[in-house]
């Protein structure tokens, strides 16, 4: 017969009450500690897999670049972050479990270990509650990427490039259209189209200054 669970108590053991799912009928509660239940969810199976291997897990946004040798990082926001802490990114920061919080000022987190390569910002660390071991787990599908767009910044307007490089390089640069907002004040309504402009707007790219032809 199929049971449904009713409620819940104590631990050492813990006690689960069941209940007679609807379709036997019937009222009886049999505890279970006495009676054995199979538990039935009409909505179907449930994998409760990853949110086990991923208890304790969360991430934080690198703020600016860490470079190789170091052993600080600044986050975007330290909330949340511990002393004490596993941290993990796997290629950057040493081991699964050997890499931890030592010290948090403001924003930046000592790590007891130097990271391995340069950690770019706009990049997503991985933190294991110190309750947490992870062993030799890799936990860094637990979390999704803060920033999906790096080295873009994200804003709730949309996408800036980065503080640290506010001009954009591009290779072989293609235009569909190029739309242009000037003040008002500036455009002036010729009399008749000019067969030839001298007016442009320059857009350099190594060196070269490539002409947007105006009219």
């Amino acid at each position: 017969q199929v049971k449904r669970v009713f409620s819940a108590s104590g631990s050492g053991p813990r006690n689960i009450t069941i209940a007679d799912h609807l379709s036997n009928g019937g009222t009886n509660l049999f505890n279970g500690n006495l009676q054995i239940g199979a538990v039935y969810a009409s909505r179907g199976l449930d994998d409760k897999s990853s949110y086990l291997q991923c208890d304790g897990v969360y991430g934080r946004e690198v703020a600016s670049t860490a470079s190789s040798g170091s052993n600080q990082i600044t986050l975007t926001t330290s909330t949340g972050v511990s002393v004490g802490d596993y941290v993990q990114f796997n290629g950057v920061i040493p081991g699964t479990n050997s890499t931890t919080v030592q010290s948090i000022n403001g924003n930046t987190i000592t790590l007891s270990a130097n990271i391995t390569a340069d950690l770019p910002a706009a990049r997503t660390v991985i933190f294991i509650d110190s309750s947490n071991n992870p062993g030799s787990d890799n936990k860094e599908f637990c979390v999704i990427p803060l920033n999906t767009a790096p080295p873009f910044e994200g804003t709730s307007a949309g996408l800036i490039t980065p503080s640290t490089n506010r001009d954009l390089t591009v290779v072989g640069l293609t235009f569909g259209s190029l739309k242009i907002h000037t003040p008002v004040s500036n455009v002036v309504e010729p009399g008749s189209i000019p067969t030839n402009s001298t007016q442009y707007f320059p857009i350099s790219y190594s060196g070269t200054t490539y002409k947007v032809l105006m009219v």
